[in-house]
C-alpha cells in the first residue's frame, strides 16, 4: 500500500524533499557569506538565492520532472522560465505579505506559513505544467488568462465595499451587525441569546472568525471569497452550457453588472450566492444526463444546508430541483439511485447544520433562534404592503435591463425552443424574483438573490456568439439580432457600474476621496465623545442602525439589541424589555440617530424623564425639549451628568 502510494505520488514526494534541500542551501549559502567571507547582507542574500536557484533547477530537472529539454535553447529556455517562475512567486510572496500584514493587518507568522504554502503550491504547478512541459501550453495559457480576468471581475466589485483594501469607510448597516454579533460571540457570547438579529447563525460564525484574521478588513475577505466563488462557478456553468471561454466570460461580467450596480458590502443574500452557483452547476450535470457522484450529491446538500443556515427563502434551486430530480427518477424506475440521492443530500444538510443546532441548544441559544430566525423572518416578510406592496416589490427587482431582458430572452426561449431545460430554469428564474422582491421593501441588495438565476438565461444566449460570423452566409438572422441586441444592451447597461468601479479606485490612487482613507468624520467625532464621557467597561446604547459606533468607540450594547427599528421594536415584548431594561441600568451614554425607520417618541421621552443632556454636535449642553427629529442634525449623542465620571 505505502509502496503504491509513493509511486503514485513520486514526483510530489521528491518535490517536497528537494525543497527542504534547496531551503537548507540557501540558509548555509548565506551563513558561509555573511559569516565566514563577511559580505554584506544583501550581497549574501543575493548569492544564496542564487545558489538555491541553481540548486533547486538542477534537482527539479533531473529528479522531480525528468526534463528532455535538450540543446542549448532548449536549455536555456527553460532556465529562462525557471528563474521567471521564481520572481514571480516571489514577488507574490512580497504582495501577500503586503496585503494582509501591513494593509489588512493580520499575523504576520500566520500569513508568512500560508503564503509559503502558496507560493510552494505555484511554483510546483508552474514546474509541472510549464517549465518542464514539453507539450503545446497554448491551452494553459488561456486557462490561466481567464483565471486572472475572473480575479479582476471579483476583484473590482469587492473594491466597491467600505471595507475593500484600498477604503476605510463606515460599512453597511448589515456588515455592521453581522460584525457586531461576531464580536459578541468572541467574547464568549451566543447569537440570539446576547444579541439580536434575525439572520442564519453561519452568517455570524463566519464573522465570528474573520474577526480573529482582522477586526475590520476580516469581513472583506468573506466578501471578497462569495464573490470570486460566485463568480467561479457562474462559469464553469456556462462552460457546461457550452460556451466558448470569450463568451462565458462575457455571460459573468453581464450578471456580475446587478452585483456592480448596487454593491456596497456583504449581506446575507452576497453569502447565499455561491452555495447555489455551486449546486446549480451539480443540476446542470444531472439535467444533461451526466453521472453524479456520491460526492457531488453530498456537497449539494452541504450547500443546502449552508443557505438554510444564512437565508432560508433563498432554496428554491433545491426545492426545484429536487422535484424534477424525484420525478425523472420515478418516471424512469430509477429508485436505487433517487434512494442514493436523497441519502447523500440528507448527509450533507446534516454535515452543516447539526453541529451548529448542537452548538446553540447546548449555549440555550436555541429557542431564541427559533424565534428571531424563524418567526421574525417570517413576519417582517409578510407584514409589508400586502399583495400590492410585493408585487411593487417583485418589479422593482425586475427594474435593472439586466434582469428585465433576461425576464423577455426567457420568454422568447419557452417559445422558440420549449425544452425541458429551458423552462426548469425559467421556473428557477421567477422563483428567484418572488424571493428577492417578497417582503416587499425596495432595497437594492434584495437583487443579489436574483443573480443566479441571470446566468442560465445569458449563458445560453452569449453561447450562439460562435454561430454568428459574417463570412458565414447561413447565420441565422434572428440568432444574430438577438445576439446584437444583447451585447449593445450590455455595453448601455453595464457602462454605469463598471465606470463606477474604475472612478472609485482611481479616485482612490490619486487620493480626491478622503472617505476612502477613513470612517466618516462624524462617526469618529461620535466614537471620541463616547470615550470622554465613559469607560472600556461602560456599555452604551446606540439608538438606531449605526452599529459602527460599537466598533469604533470600543463598547459594548447595555440591551442585547444592538439596533432599534419599527420592525424591532413591535415584535412581541420588545419594546416593553428593551425600556425596562433602560429604566434598571440607564445608560451614561445614548447616540440617537433620525429616520424614517427608527420610532424615536419613546426614546424621546426616556432622555427627557432621565435628564439626560445633548453633547454631540453641541459645543454646549442643551436639552433634550430643545431638539427636533426634523432638525440639522442626523445623529446625537446625549449624556446623563448624574452618573458621571
Amino acid at each position: 500500500m505505502i509502496k503504491k502510494l509513493f509511486i503514485k505520488y513520486k514526483d510530489v514526494i521528491s518535490y517536497l524533499f528537494f525543497g527542504v534541500c534547496t531551503t537548507i542551501v540557501n540558509i548555509v549559502a548565506y551563513w558561509v557569506c555573511a559569516h565566514l567571507l563577511h559580505l554584506s547582507t544583501i550581497i549574501s542574500t543575493s548569492i544564496a538565492w542564487a545558489l538555491a536557484i541553481a540548486f533547486a533547477y538542477i534537482t527539479n530537472r533531473l529528479w522531480v520532472f525528468h526534463s528532455k529539454a535538450k540543446g542549448r535553447k532548449a536549455i536555456f529556455r527553460e532556465v529562462c522560465s525557471f528563474i521567471a517562475c521564481r520572481l514571480l512567486t516571489g514577488f507574490l510572496d512580497v504582495a501577500i505579505m503586503y496585503i494582509f500584514v501591513d494593509k489588512l493587518h493580520c499575523p504576520d507568522l500566520i500569513v508568512k506559513v500560508i503564503s509559503n504554502i502558496i507560493v510552494i503550491i505555484a511554483n510546483y504547478i508552474a514546474s509541472k505544467l510549464v517549465i518542464f512541459n514539453e507539450k503545446d501550453k497554448t491551452a494553459l495559457y488561456k486557462k490561466v488568462l481567464v483565471a486572472l480576468a475572473l480575479l479582476v471581475i471579483g476583484f473590482s466589485i469587492a473594491q466597491l465595499s467600505d471595507y475593500g483594501v484600498l477604503r476605510h469607510g463606515d460599512g453597511s448597516v448589515d456588515n455592521n451587525v453581522y460584525k457586531y454579533v461576531g464580536q459578541v460571540i468572541r467574547d464568549g457570547g451566543m447569537p440570539y441569546r446576547d444579541t439580536f438579529d434575525h439572520k442564519g447563525p453561519l452568517l455570524y460564525i463566519a464573522y465570528a472568525l474573520s474577526g480573529y484574521i482582522n477586526e475590520y478588513r476580516g469581513s472583506w475577505l468573506l466578501e471578497f471569497a462569495a464573490i470570486f466563488a460566485s463568480i467561479v462557478a457562474f462559469y464553469i456553468f456556462a462552460r457546461r452550457l457550452k460556451c466558448r471561454r470569450t463568451t462565458a466570460l462575457l455571460s459573468v461580467f453581464a450578471i456580475m453588472t446587478v452585483l456592480a450596480t448596487f454593491y456596497s458590502g456583504g449581506c446575507c443574500c452576497l453569502y447565499s450566492i455561491p452555495f447555489i452557483a455551486v449546486s446549480l452547476c451539480i443540476f446542470l450535470n444531472y439535467l444533461n444526463k451526466k453521472p453524479i457522484s456520491n460526492i457531488a450529491v453530498w456537497l449539494c446538500g452541504l450547500c443546502c444546508g449552508s443557505v438554510l443556515m444564512i437565508r432560508p427563502n433563498l432554496c428554491a434551486a433545491w426545492v426545484l430541483f429536487g422535484i424534477v430530480i424525484a420525478v425523472e427518477s420515478i418516471k424512469a424506475k430509477k429508485y436505487k439511485e433517487l434512494g442514493r440521492f436523497i441519502l447523500f443530500f440528507i448527509v450533507g444538510l446534516l454535515t452543516i447544520i447539526a453541529p451548529i443546532m448542537v452548538w446553540l441548544i447546548s449555549n440555550g441559544a436555541f429557542a431564541e433562534f427559533c424565534s428571531q430566525y424563524l418567526e421574525f423572518n417570517f413576519s417582517y416578510s409578510t407584514n409589508a404592503g400586502g399583495l400590492i406592496g410585493k408585487s411593487i416589490g417583485m418589479l422593482y427587482v425586475m427594474e435593472p435591463l439586466i434582469t428585465g431582458f433576461a425576464f423577455l430572452y426567457m420568454i422568447y426561449r419557452l417559445v422558440a425552443y420549449r425544452t425541458k431545460m429551458d423552462v426548469y430554469f425559467a421556473i428557477f428564474y421567477a422563483v428567484s424574483i418572488m424571493a428577492a422582491g417578497f417582503s416587499g421593501r425596495e432595497y437594492g441588495h434584495y437583487l443579489y438573490a436574483a443573480v443566479p438565476a441571470l446566468i442560465y438565461p445569458y449563458a445560453t444566449l452569449f453561447s450562439k456568439l460562435p454561430e454568428v460570423s459574417l463570412k458565414d452566409k447561413r447565420t441565422n438572422i434572428s440568432n444574430s439580432a438577438i445576439v446584437v441586441t444583447a451585447i449593445a444592451l450590455l455595453t448601455i447597461v453595464a457602462y454605469q457600474p463598471w465606470r463606477m468601479v474604475a472612478r472609485t479606485n482611481v479616485d482612490i490612487y490619486v487620493k480626491r476621496n478622503k472617505s476612502a482613507y477613513a470612517n466618516s468624520e462624524e462617526m469618529l467625532s461620535i466614537a471620541s465623545t463616547i470615550k470622554q464621557h465613559t469607560n472600556p467597561e461602560d456599555r452604551i446604547v446606540v439608538f438606531g442602525l449605526k452599529n459602527v459606533i460599537y466598533e469604533l468607540s470600543g463598547r459594548r450594547s447595555l440591551t442585547r439589541y444592538s439596533f432599534m427599528t419599527d420592525n424591532v421594536s413591535a415584535y412581541k415584548n420588545v419594546h416593553d424589555e428593551y425600556y425596562g431594561q433602560l429604566e434598571r441600568e440607564k445608560p451614561k451614554i445614548v447616540v440617537m440617530e433620525f429616520s424614517e425607520q427608527i420610532p424615536f417618541d419613546d426614546m424621546f421621552n426616556f432622555l427627557k424623564k432621565n435628564n439626560y443632556e445633548a453633547i454631540y454636535p453641541s459645543e454646549t449642553y442643551k436639552s433634550v425639549d430643545e431638539i427636533s427629529p426634523a432638525g440639522p442634525d442626523k445623529y446625537i449623542v446625549f449624556y446623563r451628568p448624574a452618573d458621571g465620571k
